[in-house]
C-alpha cells in the first residue's frame, strides 16, 4: 500500500510540474507576441512604401504620428549665387516671346521692327515650396521704339543648384515694386499646411507697389499705395 500511495505522489507531481511548465511557456509567449506585434506594424514594407512615395508636401502623414512639424528646405546657393546665377540666365521677353541670354543681368532684342533692353535687377522674395524656391526678381524691359520702360516681376525656379526661369508679371510703365509677400490660398485645406508653399496646389502671391492716379500721364512720378494680388502655380504666376 505504501508503495501506492509513494507511485501516486510521483504521478501527482509530475503532472503538476508539467501543468507548471506549461503555463509558464504561455505566459512567456504572450508577452513576446505583445513586444513583436508593433515592431512587425512599424516596419511594414505597405506603410513604408506608402511613405517613402509621398512627395514632400505629404511628409506631415508621417510627421503627424511623431507630433513634429517639416521644416523648409534649406537652398544649395547662396543669395550672391543666385544672383549670380540668374544674372546670367536665359530669360523670355514678354512682349516678343523671344529668348535672350543675359550678359551681367541685361541683354538686347530685336523682334522684327521693336529692339529693346532687358534687364533683371534685385530680388524681391526667395518663396520654399514642396521641390525647391522660387526667387522673385526685379526686371525691367526697355521698349527703345515707344520708349516706355515697363517694370515686371520674374520668377525663377531654383532646384538644388539650378536656376531657370519661369514667368512674369507685368507692373506697369515705371512702377517701381515696394514688396512682395506669398501666403496660402485661403482655401487651402488645413492637412496641406506647411511652413512652406506647397507648388502643386499654388500659394497667393501679393505685390505692393507705388502707382499713380486716374489719367495721370506716365511722366507723373507714382506716388499711390496699390496692391496686385495674383496666384503662383508650379512655378509659374498668374493672374
Amino acid at each position: 500500500m505504501q508503495n501506492n500511495k509513494k507511485s501516486i505522489y510521483t504521478v501527482v507531481g509530475i503532472i503538476v510540474l508539467v501543468i507548471i511548465v506549461l503555463i509558464i511557456k504561455a505566459v512567456t509567449g504572450g508577452e513576446d507576441a505583445q513586444v513583436e506585434s508593433p515592431m512587425v506594424v512599424a516596419t511594414s514594407t505597405a506603410a513604408s512604401t506608402t511613405e517613402s512615395a509621398q512627395p514632400v508636401a505629404g511628409a506631415k502623414t508621417s510627421t503627424s504620428k511623431s507630433g513634429t512639424t517639416p521644416k523648409a528646405p534649406s537652398p544649395a546657393l547662396t543669395d550672391a549665387e543666385i544672383n549670380a546665377a540668374i544674372r546670367s540666365s536665359f530669360v523670355r521677353v514678354p512682349t516678343s516671346g523671344v529668348d535672350v541670354k543675359l550678359v551681367d543681368g541685361s541683354a538686347s532684342y530685336t523682334e522684327g521692327v521693336t529692339r529693346g533692353k532687358i534687364q533683371v535687377g534685385p530680388i524681391y522674395a526667395k518663396v520654399p515650396t514642396t521641390d525647391g524656391y522660387d526667387v522673385f526678381v526685379s526686371m525691367t524691359l526697355t521698349d527703345l521704339e515707344k520708349e516706355a520702360v515697363l517694370n515686371y516681376v520674374a520668377v525663377f525656379h531654383l532646384t538644388g543648384k539650378t536656376v531657370r526661369y519661369t514667368s512674369s508679371l507685368l507692373i506697369g510703365d515705371r512702377l517701381p515694386v515696394v514688396n512682395v509677400v506669398a501666403s496660402t490660398l485661403p482655401t487651402v485645406p488645413l492637412n496641406r499646411m506647411l511652413p512652406y508653399m506647397d507648388s502643386q496646389y499654388g500659394y497667393r502671391l501679393t505685390i505692393n507697389y507705388l502707382g499713380r492716379k486716374n489719367l495721370e500721364s506716365v511722366e507723373v512720378t507714382p506716388s499711390v499705395a496699390k496692391d496686385m494680388i495674383v496666384s503662383v502655380k508650379n512655378h509659374i504666376i498668374a493672374r
